[in-house]
Formats: structure tokens, C-alpha cells, sequence
């Protein structure tokens, strides 16, 4: 893996993040949603708190997006083929934290759980434009009680491949692809 090097100009920017969660009726002809609430961390530093008085949540979703920049570069070399930079994965992290039944229990985790966002993204195949990361959990099946925390974080990454040519043919050959170790951000 080759590093990027540290320049002010690269980086990978978080441009959305809402959550909505939902609850749908079940076993009833009725398609209408019940009621909803949502979060937009979008331009936002910290964390976003909320409180709600309802509980029966039965759908999540999410609607994020990212984009790798990066600085003009000089004219690429020529023992240098095709190279790509751009985001190169995303993944929304959904943590639940719940109250103990008992006073002399502590805290427990009842959701740890880590999806992958559906655009199909990868150092060889990195997206250079806009990545859009929407998460839609039809049968959220947890309850949301008094004191419960639950945090959704968006993690995203920015890197790329180059292909390496030996100049001893004509024309040149492929003979290595090196990929770049990824750039990080999350938004909670």
C-alpha cells in the first residue's frame, strides 16, 4: 500500500447525515406511516440529542453522503497507466445502549451492528463524484425506552489505485497495481 501524502488540499469531506426512524403498522391494510421523527447532523461538530415520547419504532433509515477532494495534480508520469482517486467504502455503525432492568445492573448493549452502505465502492474502483451512503432498515426491532442512547455514526474513507507500466515494451505493460492507504471521517 502506498501512502498519500499529508496535504491540507486532500481530503474526504462528510457533506449529509439524517436519520429518520419510523413506525409503520403491521398486519393492517393501512400503508400510511404512524408517526416519525428525524435527525439531521448535517454541518454539524458534535453529536445531535433528542428526545421523543414515542417508542415503537419499527423502521430506520439513513441518508448520508461524502466525497473524496483532492488538489490538482501535476501530469502523471509515464511509467504510470490509469490511477483513480475518490471514496472508497462507507458503512453506518448503529449502537443501542439501554438502561439495566435492575438498579445493581450496568448498562448493556442491545444493538452493535454495522452496515455497509449500498453504492459499491473499493480502491480499485473508488467513486470520484458524490457517494451517497442510504440505509433502509425495514424491520428495526428494537424498542426505544427511557434512558436508552442510540447513536448512528457514518464512517466513510478516501484513497485509489495506480497502475504501474514496464516501459521495456512497446506498448507498455501492466505489471503492478498499488492501491493508497485510505484517508478516514466519521460524522455521529
Amino acid at each position: 500500500m502506498v501512502q498519500l501524502e499529508d496535504n491540507r488540499n486532500t481530503d474526504i469531506k462528510i457533506y449529509q447525515m439524517q436519520v429518520r426512524m419510523s413506525n409503520w403498522p403491521r398486519g393492517t391494510t393501512s400503508p400510511n406511516e404512524s408517526y416519525y421523527i428525524m435527525a439531521d447532523s448535517t454541518q454539524k461538530t458534535d453529536m445531535d440529542f433528542f428526545w421523543s415520547n414515542k417508542k415503537d419504532f419499527n423502521r430506520l433509515e439513513t441518508s448520508c453522503s461524502s466525497q473524496f477532494l483532492m488538489p490538482d495534480l501535476p501530469l502523471k508520469p509515464n511509467y504510470i497507466g490509469n490511477a483513480g482517486f475518490g471514496v472508497v467504502s462507507g458503512r453506518v455503525e448503529v449502537w443501542l445502549s439501554k438502561l439495566p432492568v435492575s438498579p445493581w445492573e450496568q448498562r448493556f448493549s442491545s444493538l452493535n451492528n454495522t452496515f455497509p452502505c449500498q453504492q459499491q465502492a473499493s480502491n480499485t474502483q473508488p467513486v470520484s463524484g458524490l457517494y451517497e451512503c442510504n440505509l433502509n432498515i425495514k424491520n428495526f426491532d428494537r424498542l426505544l425506552e427511557h434512558g436508552d442512547f442510540l447513536r448512528l455514526t457514518f464512517r466513510t474513507e478516501g484513497g485509489g489505485y495506480r497502475e504501474l507500466l514496464d516501459r521495456n515494451y512497446d506498448p507498455p505493460r501492466s505489471y503492478a497495481i498499488q492501491t493508497y492507504r485510505p484517508i478516514n471521517n466519521s460524522l455521529v
